[in-house]
């Protein structure tokens, strides 16, 4: 999972929201995190962090470039 992967609906649940495409399938032999749910919500949670601080950096190099062009 990846900042690639949100994608914007507004089909989904009748109201506008981005959602996170994950991928399909286990890339392990034996899928540990289909078996054991904690280890699963731990990766998610690695991974939501992960994507939030790729977003928040992204969205600061917007700024400072819009500000660099005095338009903030």
């Amino acid at each position: 999972m990846n900042i690639g992967g949100i994608m914007y609906t507004e089909h989904r649940q009748g109201r506008p929201e981005f959602v996170l495409v994950d991928g399909i399938g286990e890339k392990l032999i034996i899928p540990f995190r289909s078996i054991i749910k904690g280890i699963n919500d731990r990766n998610v949670r690695k991974v939501e962090k992960k994507i939030k601080s790729s977003i928040s950096f992204r969205v600061f190099k917007l700024f400072k470039a819009l500000a660099s062009l005095h338009l903030v």
